[in-house]
């Protein structure tokens, strides 16, 4: 079983790669709490942002490959498109969960003229792409023998991770002197 601390930055993981700030907050708080001092916490961040450009360098090789002969898209045509590129930003934004961007996404297709039942639309369009994704993610895993339906969702949740006992150390520190050194 993984330790509260251990789930903690799993989870900081995990919330940077889903660019939820809310979970991320949430999560960074528990680790402390949890006893992870700050250099496995910013490891933990750091990880997930790489797996976040790691995700999406691969999809981006699987498009090219999978689009075939890739068209030039000058800026004549770039800006022919850009209202159209903010209504796409904005439904990709809210599939990737991104709370640090999508008021800005919202306000740059509400001022290339898309309406609020349009970008609600394209939410909506978000939302339905990114839990059939992750319904894709779930069964592949338990495909693989793993089951990730198992594991306690309360990292965004109203409901509080569980109780851990404050570390007296000082957390900045260093790892070393963490119980298991994350």
């Amino acid at each position: 079983m993984l330790s509260t601390k251990e789930k903690a930055l799993v989870g900081i993981g995990a919330a940077m790669t889903a660019g939820c700030q809310p979970c991320t907050r949430k999560l960074i708080g528990a680790a402390r709490s949890a006893g992870a001092c700050e250099r496995s916490i910013r490891l933990a961040i750091e990880t997930g942002l790489a797996a976040r450009t790691s995700a999406t360098e691969a999809m981006a090789r699987w498009a090219d490959a999978e689009q075939g002969q890739i068209p030039i898209l000058d800026e004549s045509f770039r800006l022919e498109k850009i209202k159209l590129c903010t209504l796409i930003s904005a439904g990709a934004t809210y599939a990737a969960n991104s709370t640090a961007t999508l008021n800005g996404q919202i306000d740059n297709a509400m001022v290339q003229g898309w309406t609020d039942v349009q970008i609600s639309e394209a939410f909506a369009v978000g939302c339905a792409v990114a839990k059939t994704a992750a319904n894709k993610v779930e069964v592949a895993a338990t495909q693989l023998g793993l089951s990730p339906t198992q594991l306690d969702s309360s990292c965004c949740s109203e409901q509080p991770i569980p109780e851990v006992t404050q570390s007296t150390e000082p957390h900045q520190c260093g790892c070393a002197k963490s119980a298991q050194g994350a």
